[in-house]
């Protein structure tokens, strides 16, 4: 059993309130096709695979599981290197409804999880040897230097289980990986997560009023649609591509992409039990205050405080959800001192 919080790497930085991203949360109905891809290929280990009894009911009403009956739970993190978010996995039983069906990419709500990539080609090859394959090869993107100077970060577009895309990036030499990568392993990370917000200005308020964080990229970018790696958006289509972060962060962040309104609705709100990518977590040093901040903000508040204490094996923690604008699940996560 850990012995800390095993939601730590989300710490606050300052007099920050909400720290960088703690944990991406995916739900899925094939616990094993995670694991295969998750640990075997992406190479994240398990941190946290199991529960204790006193646990699973405020988790069960926190993550709005009280329909899946005994329903299943990893923890996974990047080896050595425990200051990179998790990547949680929850087993749900039945046909839930996919958020990303045909990992349609127009589609509102949660989209990916990008990691590190040490080598693309047998990243891609370790893919389709297992049967996940990619969505479009090895894909461009032109962005720019802190100088100004232009370079093209080199993407793979993963099939993840679950319409999930998992992206492996990979910078020039002269730039550092988006985040470490461990030694012997095709990647690094989780290093961030991102949603499609088809309402715009709305959600990215929700992140930096609610949350305060702070937006350093928004650049428009043409996609070329499927052979860019993103599937059912019509070639030459423009997206509004931001990057929000933590303040004072560098890492563990936040990434939105807004089709300037030719996006698709969501066929299920991104959140527990459905399937995909469906939450993401936080650490922060003051829930009340950050829970005033939605109410006056007029976000949903999907679940109110509960006590999830594991002491004296692991720190207990006071945490709710909320709803983003676009239905998107978002855990904050407090710790209580002894």
């Amino acid at each position: 059993m850990n012995t800390t919080n095993p939601l730590a790497p989300g710490e606050t930085k300052g007099d920050a309130l909400v720290g960088t991203l703690a944990a991406a949360t995916v739900v899925t109905s094939d616990m094993e096709r995670c694991r295969a891809f998750y640990s075997e290929l992406m190479g994240l280990e398990p941190a946290v695979d199991d529960l204790a009894d006193e646990l699973r009911g405020p988790l069960t009403r926190l993550w709005g599981l009280e329909d899946e009956g005994d329903w299943e739970h990893v923890l996974y993190q990047q080896p050595g290197n425990t200051d990179m978010p998790y990547l949680r996995v929850i087993g749900v039983s039945g046909d839930r409804p996919e958020v990303r069906p045909g990992m349609n990419a127009l589609l509102e709500g949660g989209l990916a999880v990008g990691f590190a990539c040490a080598d693309m080609e047998k990243l891609i090859a370790e893919s389709d040897r297992m049967g996940f394959g990619t969505v479009a090869g090895v894909t461009r993107i032109p962005l720019h230097r802190p100088d100004g100077t232009p370079y093209d970060a080199l993407e793979t577009h993963l099939r993840a289980p679950d319409g999930v895309y998992v992206l492996g990036i990979a910078r020039p030499p002269d730039l550092a990986p988006i985040c470490p990568i461990s030694e012997g392993t095709l990647t690094g990370g989780p290093a961030y997560s991102s949603q499609v917000i088809n309402n715009g200005q709305r959600s990215l308020d929700f992140y930096t009023e609610v949350l305060g964080y702070e937006v350093r990229r928004d650049i428009d970018l043409p996609s070329e649609g499927p052979a860019g790696g993103l599937l059912e958006v019509p070639p030459g289509s423009n997206m509004r591509f931001l990057q929000v972060f933590a303040p004072g962060a560098e890492s563990k962040y936040l990434v939105f992409l807004d089709w300037y309104g030719t996006g698709a609705d969501a066929v299920a709100p991104s959140r527990p039990p459905n399937r995909g990518m469906v939450m993401w977590s936080f650490m922060t040093t003051d829930l009340d205050a950050v829970l005033e901040r939605a109410r006056g903000f007029g976000a949903e508040v999907l679940c109110e405080p509960v006590i999830v204490d594991a002491r004296p094996a692991a720190i207990a923690t006071r945490r709710a959800t909320l709803a983003a604008p676009n239905g998107f699940a978002v855990e904050l996560v407090e710790e209580i001192a002894d």
